[in-house]
């Protein structure tokens, strides 16, 4: 069984590196808007698409610690 506190911490901390990612290549202030634009997800092999790679499994893991739907 997944520790539902462990995976809220994972969850948090995936998100907060991708946040610095999307900050460290869009600047503060557009950073917010490319959370949810499909170019805050990176290209392929980047860092920022590695950032937000370790984000969504986190998530993931962390729907399936509270028994949501992914």
């Amino acid at each position: 069984m997944i520790d539902k506190a462990q995976a809220n911490a994972n969850f948090q901390a995936a998100d907060q590196a991708w946040n610095a990612q999307l900050i460290y290549v869009f600047g503060k202030k557009s950073a917010p808007y490319m959370r949810y634009n499909t170019a805050g997800r990176g290209m392929p092999h980047s860092n920022l698409r590695k950032a937000y790679d370790v984000r969504e499994a986190a998530r993931k893991t962390w729907a399936d610690a509270c028994g949501l739907s992914a």
